[in-house]
């Protein structure tokens, strides 16, 4: 079954946020939702539909579905369905997938210019060898030995095909893998080794988990489970591998952040609003606070990250195309000077 995009995700949730706002209740809501659906997502919102008939709560419902929906999807209706705050859940849900479409549609048009060079830098590179073989054939000369491997033009376009058919393979492949974990948690430790955008991926994380935290215990749930549903929506093996270990932290006895604190995984400016919050008895407040000033700063750093990332591309094109003037201009005019400068 296709996924959902993140424009329908976007979608749904906010109708879901908004009906929930006008006071519908939670079924009717769903049943309002399912009417605007098509294909295979109307299957699945008719089947929750049902199991919410049923009297399973919407948390499930959605689980229940497979891997349909995205665990941040599962993991941050959960916090807000059991924390009474369906309707922020929904929204936040819709903000974020927002926030996405609008970063990747600033991050295409930044790159929209060195990828139509890149582009046309292709297909005049595959140009220009058949031009030498039709050259060649016209004038009845020997072809012109383009890199040295003794091959003719016909034989080198086809292996120029075949290594941009195979560059755009493993970079969709490198995608693939890096998007549905195959490659374990690796790329994401690199990643966040560099510096800005390192910083991005531990605020996005950071601010579901302040968000979860916060909805739970403002819930009445218990620090044990308020730690594993913030764990969760980080949707981060960086810091759900810790949910054992804060867990025996507390049972234990020690409170809540010097288990977050054993972990050395959480910076201290989010450990310092969680001591904050215990002492004073506003963890709710404070964290809502944090989540949305990490908000707010990952919005910034995403909208830096896609212009950096233009420039990158349209510099590697840049030197990609020099390196390859440089190297034809060698072997197609100043070597075969060369070589009549020895004979003469």
């Amino acid at each position: 079954m296709a996924k959902p995009t993140y424009r329908q995700l976007q979608d749904w949730f906010y109708r879901l946020a908004l009906l929930h706002r006008t006071g519908i209740d939670l079924r009717t809501s769903v049943t309002q939702l399912r009417q605007t659906c098509q294909g295979a997502a109307l299957g699945v919102w008719t089947a929750v539909e049902q199991e919410l008939q049923q009297g399973h709560s919407l948390h499930d419902a959605l689980r229940r579905r497979g891997d349909y929906f995205p665990p941040l999807v599962l993991a941050l209706m959960e916090a807000g369905e059991r924390g009474g705050r369906l309707e922020q859940a929904a929204e936040r849900l819709s903000l974020y997938y927002k926030g996405l479409l609008e970063t990747r549609k600033s991050f295409l048009a930044s790159i929209a210019w060195p990828a139509f060079e890149l582009g046309m830098a292709i297909l005049i590179m595959g140009a220009l060898i058949l031009i030498l073989g039709l050259v060649s054939s016209i004038t009845n000369t020997p072809p012109l030995d383009l890199f040295g491997f003794g091959w003719t033009p016909r034989q080198y376009f086809v292996a120029y095909c075949l290594l941009v058919l195979s560059a755009a393979g493993g970079l969709f492949f490198a995608y693939q893998a890096v998007a549905r974990g195959w490659l374990g948690t690796w790329p994401l430790d690199i990643a966040r080794r560099i510096p800005l955008l390192g910083r991005t991926i531990e605020m996005l994380a950071l601010s579901r988990a302040a968000w979860a935290l916060a909805t739970a215990s403002e819930a009445g749930l218990s620090a044990i489970e308020s730690v594993k549903l913030a764990l969760r929506s980080t949707q981060q093996w960086y810091y759900e591998r810790h949910q054992a270990a804060t867990e025996l932290a507390i049972r234990g006895g020690r409170t809540l952040t010097q288990a977050l604190r054993q972990t050395q995984a959480f910076p201290v400016d989010f450990l310092q609003v969680i001591e904050t919050g215990e002492l004073s008895g506003t963890i709710p407040e404070s964290l809502e606070h944090l989540s949305r000033r990490y908000d707010d700063e990952t919005q910034r750093n995403l909208k830096t990250l896609s212009v950096i990332g233009g420039v990158i591309i349209m510099l590697l094109i840049f030197v990609s195309l020099g390196f390859l003037i440089i190297y034809l201009y060698y072997n197609i005019y100043f070597k075969p000077l060369m070589e009549l400068g020895r004979g003469i």
